[in-house]
């Protein structure tokens, strides 16, 4: 099953380094390739999360209108940027089995449009605070919100309370706004409006792209039962039962 609420995105500072231009930042959306991307880091274990429609559903996560189209992301360099640039690129070495292939396709794609990027693998011991100095112009994280409500994850991801997980460095009080009306509302038409608006937002803005929404996957002997998902993706060993080999 998909993860609830759980997202790979590459987050592009908006606050200080290239990606303070917005149409940078659409570059990126522009460039990636999805589905290489999906195959090759994640073995087709998960969703894609580009050409979505132009208009948001009340959900989350959901795809992004971009989709992989070089000539559109190049335009946008050479509009912002015409010399091009140079950049770095950001990941915790801990989940490096699939944040690296993710890298190195993120990073061979920019460099068809004018970015050249330079990989940094960050041990995942010190991943927390190098991402809450909130200084690194591109990092590629999974965030997953333990409750499954599409203003839970962009809260933490994209309010201007400026948690470490707006690796971003996002602030926008349009955005806040509509993210507290969904937290407190309790008319259901309201929270609808507001989630289609602030995601809405966030797809022009872009200071996150999302990439894939990965499966989780659990392996057992066959003696083992009782399996239950929770929302932390930890095993409940309460509910786990141990037979024997058939």
């Amino acid at each position: 099953m998909p993860i609830p609420n759980g997202v790979w995105s590459v987050y592009l500072n908006t606050a200080v380094g290239p990606f303070t231009d917005v149409r940078l930042r659409q570059a990126v959306a522009w460039v990636l390739p999805y589905e290489k991307i999906l195959q090759a880091s994640l073995f087709g274990r998960g969703l894609d999360m580009s050409g979505g429609p132009e208009t948001p559903r009340v959900a989350w996560p959901q795809r992004f209108p971009y989709r992989t189209d070089p000539a559109k992301a190049k335009a946008l360099v050479q509009a912002a940027a015409p010399g091009g640039l140079s950049t770095t690129l950001l990941f915790d070495a801990g989940n490096a089995t699939v944040a690296e292939p993710m890298a190195v396709l993120i990073k061979e794609a920019l460099a068809g449009i004018g970015i050249t990027v330079e990989i940094g693998k960050i041990p995942g011991a010190n991943f927390r605070g190098e991402i809450a100095k909130k200084t690194n112009p591109m990092v590629l994280n999974r965030f997953a919100g333990w409750l499954d409500y599409p203003d839970y994850y962009l809260f933490w991801t994209l309010h201007g309370a400026n948690s470490i997980f707006n690796i971003a460095s996002y602030q926008n009080p349009a955005l806040d706004k509509l993210i507290d009306t969904a937290r407190f509302t309790d008319d259901q038409a309201v929270y609808d409006r507001s989630v289609i608006d602030f995601v809405s937002l966030a797809e022009r803005e872009v200071p996150m792209v999302p990439i894939a929404q990965p499966t989780h996957d659990v392996a057992m002997q066959r003696t083992i039962n009782g399996y239950q998902f929770q929302p932390c993706r930890e095993p409940d060993f309460r509910y786990l039962t141990k037979g024997t080999a058939s």
